[in-house]
């Protein structure tokens, strides 16, 4: 009892701390929003504004970079600790079979039993129904835009048109999307094939 007490009450920290740090990450970003938003109506978009722009992108950039890393190794402890919680209650129903029928979450540790799903095979996508993923999808998200609009910034600052600069910052966009987001399905892929699984659905 004592360690599924420790168990749930890691599993409620670890979801709170991914939360706090989402939402100071995104406190971040809407504060310097606000802050170049402000900036530019008083210098006019000149080039010293574009080149502040630049460096503040360039910060939340590399802030949702590492928001996602700390935010996918929060995903990895949530799996353990869930794979735990289900071990227990595999446990009681070893005890006592009749107990089964009484629990209501998962009594198996493999990967349907971790994401709560009906499927014996879920697909990748599942695993980002976990907060902690869910969270670093919604920040891979907004970094790629950033990619897309640091892309056009810096061939502003070149002397680009507004035109082809809109342009370039398409192809960042896209570029990102595909680094970005293989970079976080790869770490899910990882993740599940760290899977110790003792007590497959098939048992």
């Amino acid at each position: 009892v004592s360690r599924r007490k420790w168990t749930s009450s890691s599993l409620g920290s670890t979801s709170a701390v991914s939360a706090a740090r989402t939402n100071l990450y995104f406190v971040f970003l809407s504060a310097t929003g606000v802050a170049l938003a402000l900036i530019s109506n008083a210098s006019h978009f000149t080039r010293e504004f574009q080149v502040f722009a630049l460096g503040v992108l360039l910060l939340n950039l590399i802030g949702g970079l590492m928001a996602m890393a700390r935010m996918l190794h929060a995903h990895g402890q949530t799996v353990l600790y869930i794979q735990s919680l289900n071990r227990i209650r595999h446990f009681f129903t070893e005890l006592d079979p009749d107990v089964k029928p009484y629990l209501t979450l998962p009594v198996h540790d493999d990967e349907a039993g971790v994401v709560e799903s009906a499927s014996r095979h879920p697909s990748l996508w599942a695993m980002t129904m976990l907060p902690a993923a869910s969270m670093a999808t919604l920040v891979a998200l907004v970094n790629t835009f950033l990619v897309g609009a640091i892309a056009a910034t810096v061939y502003l600052l070149l002397g680009s048109s507004a035109t082809m600069a809109l342009v370039y910052a398409g192809v960042a966009f896209v570029i990102a999307s595909i680094v970005i987001w293989g970079w976080l399905f790869l770490e899910l892929h990882r993740i599940r094939r760290r899977l110790v699984i003792q007590f497959p659905h098939h048992q």
